[in-house]
Parts: C-alpha cells; sequence; structure tokens
C-alpha cells in the first residue's frame, strides 16, 4: 500500500400496508389494495354507501402509489407519492382523523390545510403490518434523498493513495441521520478518484459497518458497487456510486465507505485532505484488504454519502 505525501506532513423491508377500520380489516401493499364496501360502512356507521366508498376509493387510490410513509399512527396515515404537480419531486398526501366521533376524515396535500373527504365518521383505526421481502423495494429510487454526510474535494490534498493489489482507504464517519429518523438507508456515494497512469482496472467502492474497538471496516461487505475503469476521470474528480441494495444504519452508527481495486490491478488514486481538527470528520484507514488497517486520523477521505429515511 503507497501512502503518498504531496507535501510534509438487511436487505431494505418494503413496506406491507394493512389498513384497518373497527373490526373489519382491508389489506394491501404499495402495489395493490383490496377494497370492500362493507369495510367502510361498518366503520361508518350513519353515512351513505355511495359516499362512503368513494371516499374510500380515493384513499385507496392514493394508498397504491406510496412510495414512503412517514406517518402512521391510529388515526393518521402520511405518504410520498410520486409527482403530480410536475416540478419533478414527490408530493406529500396525509389522511387524518381527529378521534372524535362525527368529524370527518381529512386530506392534507403538500402540507395545505386538511380538507374533508369522507364526513361523520364514527370510528376509525388504522393498522399496519410490517413484512421483510428480498430485493430492492419499488419505492427506493423515487424516496426522497437526503445528503448525511458532506465533506467534498477542495480541489488540494496533502497525500493520496494509489489502488493496486489488496491496497484499500476507508472513510470512517458518523453520518447525520435525515431530521426524526432513527434509521437510514446509504443509496448513494460519491468519491474523489484519479485514474492511473497504465491502469486497466476498476475500483470497488462498498459500504461496511465500523469495528468500534479497532475502528476499522467490518467484514463482510454490506453493499458495493464499481467504478467502471473508463469512467475514471483524469483529474481528481468527485464521482457517484449507487447502490441495488442500499444497507440499513441506525442514526449514531458510524459507517465505513472502502475504496480498493476490483481485481487486485493498478486502478486510480484516491485524495486525501488535511482534517480542519484531529478527528473532526472522522479519519482514514488504509493497508492491506481485508486485514490490515493503518489509521490516520489527521486526513480526511473526501465522500458524500446520500441516504433516504428507514420507517
Amino acid at each position: 500500500m503507497k501512502l503518498v505525501q504531496t507535501r510534509k506532513a438487511f436487505t431494505l423491508a418494503e413496506l406491507v400496508v394493512a389498513l384497518g377500520i373497527t373490526s373489519t380489516v382491508m389489506i394491501g401493499t404499495v402495489a395493490a389494495i383490496g377494497i370492500g364496501g362493507r369495510t367502510f360502512q361498518v366503520a361508518t356507521t350513519g353515512i351513505g354507501s355511495s359516499e362512503a366508498n368513494d371516499g374510500l376509493a380515493r384513499m385507496s387510490a392514493d394508498i397504491e402509489q406510496a412510495i414512503h410513509f412517514d406517518e402512521r399512527t391510529a388515526t393518521a396515515i402520511a405518504f410520498y407519492v410520486p409527482d403530480r404537480t410536475g416540478d419533478g419531486t414527490p408530493d406529500h398526501l396525509r389522511y387524518a382523523w381527529s378521534g372524535t366521533p362525527g368529524d370527518s376524515i381529512t386530506l392534507s396535500f403538500n402540507g395545505s390545510d386538511a380538507a374533508p373527504v369522507i364526513e361523520g365518521v364514527e370510528t376509525v383505526s388504522f393498522e399496519y403490518v410490517y413484512s421483510e421481502v428480498a430485493g430492492t423495494p419499488s419505492w427506493a429510487s423515487a424516496a426522497v434523498e437526503y445528503t448525511i454526510f458532506d465533506d467534498p474535494y477542495s480541489g488540494s490534498h496533502t497525500a493520496f493513495i494509489e489502488l493496486e493489489l489488496d491496497d484499500a482507504v476507508a472513510a470512517i464517519v458518523e453520518p447525520a441521520a435525515p431530521a426524526g429518523a432513527s434509521q437510514y438507508a446509504i443509496v448513494r456515494v460519491e468519491v474523489a478518484v484519479l485514474d492511473a497512469a497504465f491502469a486497466g482496472d476498476d475500483v470497488t467502492v462498498s459500504i461496511h459497518g465500523v469495528d468500534r474497538v479497532r475502528a476499522t471496516p467490518l467484514e463482510p461487505e454490506l453493499a458495493s458497487g464499481t467504478i467502471l475503469h473508463e469512467d475514471l476521470p483524469d483529474s481528481y474528480t468527485m464521482v457517484a456510486v449507487e447502490f441495488e441494495n442500499p444497507p440499513v444504519f441506525s442514526d449514531g452508527d458510524f459507517v465505513a465507505i472502502v475504496m480498493r481495486s476490483s481485481r487486485g490491478g493498478e486502478s486510480a488514486y484516491v485524495p486525501l485532505e488535511d482534517s480542519p481538527e484531529f478527528l473532526a470528520n472522522g479519519w482514514v484507514a488504509a493497508g492491506d484488504y481485508p486485514d490490515t488497517w493503518t489509521l490516520y486520523g489527521a486526513l480526511d477521505m473526501p465522500v458524500v454519502i446520500y441516504a433516504i429515511e428507514v420507517e
């Protein structure tokens, strides 16, 4: 492993939603929801079946399009749906009931004043069932992304790592979870890299947990992506890597972003910068992957981390 000084110095869980109204349960998923007229008639005593069914149909149609849920209580359900306003971002819907018999179930769109959807409701109870399934959630690509760690390349560096053989370098950081979230899933990172002269190998970028005792990346990797050799830039540039199966972390977890040659050949250079303060932005681990690591508390590896909130 070459540290060159330039100067001295789970598978995401996909939501399965069950909407329960009093004693009758309406079960569905984000892709399909079964609706029964009797279900809502029982829950809304005194309301004509046509009005009840119209309101239920509207709610169920919206829930069918949900791509991410951010509120689930006994009297309210809030979620994002694909863009309906033409601004290119998901829109937010919130259905709620006050809990007072006779009040309406209301709908708020993108934070607007709540408007009645079904009036004269006697009792409502929303219930939720989760099921973990394999694969990437269908809503993952459309969910709202947050920048949870932001330390891009500044344009100058103190040292660099040459990736070849078993050499690897890792940024070990503590991201900030999205506001109010207890868990998040890392969907994309950006790392700084430069094509090595006469190189022919790709670069693997992987996500790992962190050994709290040794302060080094844990095996096995939780997710990985590849920067192809032909996509390596000829100057130090931040390059994005996306993950098909985004790993889930909890607020307060440390995360390791590891870079190495995909097949052990010479591939690229990774810049390292002086930390503004010892351990201020985490630290760097470099060495022979995956067993031998040396820690550098005064250096930072430029990285930007993007995540979605996990409910």
